[in-house]
């Protein structure tokens, strides 16, 4: 039977507006992809305007391109969990950007990222580089994922008022 509520019945399986055990698969893999791709395109642009003068060695070089490559793919896979939290339909919103931005790693940005290593590393290192990879990352795919819930709840709370 169907809980009754101030304003009326609640049909079953249905909690804040969205249907509750059932995920939106379209939107969990094409998000996840596209966002693998935003951080991947966000990476390499961020690591080709790095600007390394003259006047710096190569290991400080380096060392701005690495952190360039890592904000860009950082601020991709953030980007892209807000925007699967904010397009799902079904399922919870959060969940479901952490789950883009975990799919988003995994099929996108970590085979990158290990088919591009230097030649003298072997795939084993690539392999744990890129684990240690996707533990920096994975803050910054909650914070996306957050981000995309709270713009998604301002919206709908707009959306009533009107």
């Amino acid at each position: 039977m169907a809980r009754q509520t101030s304003y009326g019945y609640r049909p079953p399986g249905r909690q804040n507006g969205l249907r509750t055990g059932k995920w939106d698969a379209a939107v969990l893999v094409g998000g996840g992809l596209l966002a693998g791709a935003f951080a991947v395109g966000l990476a390499a642009l961020l690591g080709m305007w790095t600007d390394t003068g003259t006047d710096t060695g190569a290991t400080a070089a380096a060392l701005d391109q690495g952190f360039s490559e890592l904000l860009g793919a950082a601020l991709g896979l953030a980007g892209g969990t807000a925007g699967v939290a904010l397009a799902v339909r079904r399922g919870p919103p959060l969940n479901s950007g952490l789950l883009a931005g975990l799919l988003g790693f995994t099929c996108v940005l970590g085979p990158v990222f290990v088919l591009t290593a230097p030649s003298d590393v072997s795939t084993g290192e690539a392999l744990y580089t890129a684990l240690f990879l996707a533990l920096l990352l994975l803050p910054t795919v909650f914070v996306g994922a957050m981000l995309g819930v709270l713009i998604r709840s301002r919206l709908r709370k707009a959306s009533v008022g009107r």
